[in-house]
């Protein structure tokens, strides 16, 4: 067996073991740093889209069968327009009752998985077909 110089690699089964780089651990490094930033890139995007764009909402009963059934999700664009016969159409209660309190922190998480159509929504929303209009 010859002796190798101190400070060589050693193939080992067919691989050569190495430190990582300098350029490698940098690049890890620099993920890390970023992650924060592109999650709360990403989640104020998901709050603009919901805000302003698109809504997603959960079918709580079966008044919309066989279109919509229990416990289906839709995403509803948010864009003004005025709906003619036949669109399927989502507005709030008119009775408009509170929901419980949560605090800031429970209230925010709750608006968020019931945004992204995780959990269902504290107030009833009702989705309904246009069937008739002014006039």
């Amino acid at each position: 067996m010859t002796e190798r110089p101190s400070g060589s690699e050693e193939p080992v089964g067919g691989f050569t073991l190495s430190e990582p780089r300098p350029a490698e651990q940098a690049h890890r490094g620099s993920f890390l740093r970023e992650l924060p930033i592109l999650l709360v890139v990403a989640l104020a995007l998901a709050i603009v889209l919901k805000t302003f764009v698109v809504q997603a909402f959960f079918i709580p009963s079966g008044s919309m069968e066989p279109t919509l059934e229990p416990g289906d999700r839709v995403l509803v664009q948010k864009v003004v327009y005025g709906p003619d016969r036949g669109d399927v159409v989502v507005f709030a209660d008119p009775k408009g009752r509170p929901g419980p309190d949560r605090g800031i922190v429970g209230g925010f998480v709750h608006w968020l998985s019931s945004a992204l159509g995780i959990e269902r929504p504290e107030h009833e929303d009702f989705i309904k077909r246009v069937i008739g209009l002014p006039g």
